[in-house]
């Protein structure tokens, strides 16, 4: 969450407050909730979401090639 929000503040993009952006991403499916906590983060949704709201380049890459990591 603060990386994403440092991420946005660097590209000038407006950054919502903590618990409002945990609930928008509860909602877009980025995070699971157990009762009144979240527990980790669901990276394709959480990419999607990211470039849907900021149009920031996200990508979900679960079986990353070790090749492709300099990329």
């Amino acid at each position: 969450m603060s990386r994403l929000r440092m991420a946005l503040d660097y590209w000038r993009r407006p950054a919502p407050p903590s618990v409002p952006l945990v609930l928008e991403l509860c909602e877009a499916g980025a995070y699971v909730r157990d009762g009144d906590q979240v527990k980790g983060l669901i990276y394709q949704p959480f990419a999607e979401h990211v470039r849907d709201c900021w149009d920031l380049q996200a990508e979900s890459v679960p079986d990353l090639p070790a090749a492709r990591v300099r990329e």
